[in-house]
């Protein structure tokens, strides 16, 4: 990523020089002093930029404040002041760059609609309004128009060029008012925007930039998952490449960890043939919904060497990737595949998928091409979570009775007696509404798993038995935004948040924000 560093000397050499010139001139007054100092700075309209930043500086300097000002009230002023004096700066800087664009193309472009192509003649300028993260910038750009009568599209070639889009927002601006809406919802990130940034944007627009960012970024991981998918449309292996970004081959790991699991969001569809409207009537009167939970499948990867012990009675993770997905396992699977490419799981000697045995999650673990070095195991907890709803529901809720055989259990499931248990189950016999449906249930789950809750095994090997990173996950990252009180989501902004809420738990906002200009 190209940053812009500030040249100390080459700072104070134009300062020395803007200094020297007016100081040179003791005579001049007023105006003449005004156009002496555009003169030292060379003259045009970076000159003119640089002059009123300047003016912005002293007018802050020199500017007083009142016996009942505090810092805070200080520091409000220098942000005011600091956003008024690089706004001119930064326009100058911006049309510079559209005035080379276009100096560079000639006049002369082609249309930009699909399947037209004819050749598109300037049509004189025109201002541009646009909101930065410092205030509003103004620009011109140069407007063309396609010759073919039939098209006549109207548009600005160095627009695009230079990094803008259709949006009233600059790229930079988009990128900040896309993350404090992702963070918290809609009508709160209006109000951090204009509090701690200056920046006015309605609710609607906060929207609009939202659904803009995910609709593009989940294009281009479906192509990326596309590309990159190992088996082709007729269940063959297929060369699949890696990405771009993927991290060196030294740090491929020898041990990594999947923890997958899924969260309910509420999702409300229209249902127009049950809807009508009411004459006069505002908001959603007349209008019919379908109200469900539709399930945000969670991914966590992350490599053995992350793990770290905190404290003696507590562990983490140094680093962790995040996907989510609502939908269907399979377009999962693929970005989940896409993210091992990344992180080179694909290379590990040994993959270990946690979870609480629900059948998508096997099927998905098994659909990916590793072989026998997948290991499924059960999550301990969950195990034991069944365990005492089911003595709760024999023995009583908080009983010592309850107490004594739920510990017992789940004791003996720890130390790899499953079986026993099974066989324990299937021989008990419990009258009263409901319970022997529960004791079944047990004794079906732990049968279907049971291949999976080795756990002694598994310990002696140094691996973990329990997925409390992606529970965490579905509470953090998904359920934090999506799981509000009250809140209720279309399929498509369920799917589009959650995609927005892994990128921005991943660090990743600014390096997807490029990704979407080089798109």
């Amino acid at each position: 990523m190209a940053k812009t560093t500030l040249n100390p000397v080459a700072s104070q050499a134009l300062l020395s020089d803007f200094l020297t010139a007016v100081a040179n001139r003791p005579h001049l007054e007023g105006p003449a002093v005004e156009e002496s100092a555009r003169e030292a700075l060379g003259g045009g309209a970076r000159a003119e930029a640089i002059l009123q930043a300047f003016a912005s500086v002293l007018a802050f300097s020199s500017g007083e404040l009142s016996q009942d000002c505090t810092i805070l009230d200080e520091e409000d002023l220098a942000t005011d002041a600091a956003n008024r004096i690089v706004l001119p700066v930064q326009a100058q800087r911006l049309q510079a760059r559209i005035d080379a664009v276009e100096t560079e193309l000639c006049g002369v472009t082609r249309c930009p609609v699909q399947g037209c192509d004819g050749k598109a003649h300037s049509r004189g300028r025109a201002p541009r309004s646009l909101t930065g993260r410092h205030g509003k910038l103004t620009v011109t750009l140069r407007q063309s128009v396609c010759e073919k009568p039939k098209c006549g599209h109207r548009f600005a070639p160095a627009e695009k060029l230079v990094g803008l889009n259709d949006s009233r927002f600059t790229p930079g601006c988009a990128e900040v008012v896309t993350m404090l809406a992702t963070t918290v919802p809609h009508g709160k990130a209006v109000i951090l925007a204009a509090d701690l940034l200056r920046i006015k944007v309605s609710e609607h627009a906060v929207q609009d930039l939202v659904e803009a960012r995910a609709s593009t970024l989940l294009a281009l991981d479906t192509a990326a998952a596309n590309d990159h998918a190992p088996f082709d449309s007729t269940g063959l292996e297929r060369r699949y490449g890696r990405p771009a970004d993927a991290i060196p081959i030294a740090e491929t790991p020898a041990v990594a960890y999947i923890e997958a699991d899924g969260v309910l969001p509420v999702t409300r569809e229209l249902l127009p043939e049950k809807s009508a409207e009411v004459p006069g009537a505002r908001g959603g009167k007349g209008r019919k919904f379908k109200t469900e939970g539709r399930e945000v499948k969670n991914a966590v990867l992350y490599p053995a060497s992350a793990q770290a012990q905190e404290m003696p009675s507590r562990g983490c993770l140094l680093k962790r990737t995040y996907v989510s997905h609502l939908g269907h396992w399979m377009p999962f699977a693929l970005l989940v595949w896409v993210a091992m490419l990344r992180l080179r799981f694909d290379r590990a000697k040994l993959i270990v998928v946690l979870s609480d045995g629900a059948e998508w999650i096997r099927t998905m673990a098994n659909w990916f091409p590793l072989g026998n070095r997948v290991l499924l195991i059960l999550d301990f907890y969950h195990a034991a979570h069944r365990i005492w709803e089911l003595c709760r529901a024999i023995y009583g809720v908080d009983t010592d009775l309850c107490r004594q055989k739920a510990r017992l259990w789940c004791a003996v499931i720890e130390q790899g007696g499953v079986q026993g248990i099974i066989n324990e189950l299937k021989e008990m016999r419990d009258s009263r509404a409901g319970v022997q449906e529960i004791i079944d249930a047990l004794a079906t789950y732990f049968e279907n798993n049971k291949t999976r809750m080795d756990y002694p095994a598994y310990t002696a090997r140094g691996l973990r038995i329990t997925s409390g990173i992606v529970e965490s996950a579905n509470f953090h990252v998904t359920g934090a935004r999506l799981k509000q009180q009250g809140m209720r989501w279309s399929e498509g902004g369920a799917r589009e948040m959650a995609m927005l809420r892994a990128d921005l738990c991943n660090r990743e906002w600014s390096r997807r924000s490029r990704a979407l200009l080089a798109a």
